[in-house]
């Protein structure tokens, strides 16, 4: 007699896991790292959280920054706008630098991947014309810690080139989103933003940022399309060692322009996913 699909089901605290999860850590043990029952449990519940939102294609790519090792960080969630779509960029984030092994800590209050701000970056090889095709979107980072103080310096926590990226002062009063120029870029005068920021472009004249799923600032200055062939990363928006990130990240994503609806209902599901890691700010 063949064997109940249902014991056939991978489970997690006594719950079935979500289908993209098992998809997610297959990969993740293809790479060479490992997947606790508490995170698939909490990623389980993360993906149930964007399919009750309707909010599922809104991602090209997500990464949760989870799992026990650093290919496991970096290895992405959502690689498509749904589990069985077209799978764009790299499929596991390149790592440049590198990151080594004690840069990243999976849960508590240090939990994470953690820049340098000189060197280290990951490149999702996924190109601005795959994950954003009409020229509009989001980009997503959750913060985990601050950009540290310097010069005053802009420092890239993701972005395509000199395109579209989100971006902190360091030791200063600013951040916020640029969309392809200066003019069009949203500034806000909270020092050294953490917390779940989202940024979203849903025309050429409408750009808003959030955190925390709470509007910080917009602009609706005109602005054109970026290059559809500049490339995502990760702790910056280019290979230029002077721009990056040197805080903690604990996700990512990038993909489709959200409301302001959506952006708080993907941040109520981050913020239980972090919650449940214990590494929420």
């Amino acid at each position: 007699m063949p064997m109940s699909p249902r014991l056939l089901r991978p489970r997690a605290s006594g719950t079935a896991v979500h289908p993209e999860v098992v998809d997610w850590a297959a990969r993740v043990t293809t790479n060479g790292g490992s997947v606790s029952t508490n995170t698939l449990a909490a990623a389980s519940a993360f993906c149930a959280s964007i399919d009750a939102a309707g909010i599922r294609d809104r991602f090209a790519r997500l990464n949760l920054f989870c799992g026990s090792n650093l290919a496991a960080c970096r290895t992405p969630l959502y690689r498509a706008t749904s589990l069985a779509g077209t799978q764009l960029g790299n499929t596991i984030d390149t790592n440049v630098g590198p990151f080594v092994d004690a840069d990243y800590v999976e849960t508590g209050g240090s939990g994470g991947l953690k820049g340098n701000g000189s060197g280290k970056y990951l490149s999702t090889g996924l190109l601005v014309g795959g994950a954003m095709p009409a020229g509009i979107g989001h980009m997503s980072v959750y913060a985990a810690s601050a950009q540290s103080a310097g010069s005053g310096n802009f420092r890239y926590q993701l972005g395509a080139g000199g395109q579209i990226y989100l971006f902190a002062r360091d030791g200063g009063t600013t951040a916020g989103l640029a969309w392809v120029s200066g003019p069009a870029a949203v500034f806000t005068s909270v020092a050294d933003i953490t917390g779940h920021l989202v940024g979203t472009n849903n025309a050429s004249n409408a750009r808003e940022y959030f955190r925390n799923g709470t509007s910080i600032g917009s602009n609706s200055a005109t602005t054109s399309a970026p290059s559809s062939a500049s490339e995502f990363m990760v702790f910056g928006r280019s290979n230029q060692a002077n721009v990056l990130f040197d805080g903690r990240m604990a996700a990512y994503s990038i993909g489709e322009p959200m409301t302001a609806s959506q952006a708080t209902a993907y941040y109520t599901a981050m913020q239980a996913f972090q919650t449940a890691l214990g590494r929420n700010v």
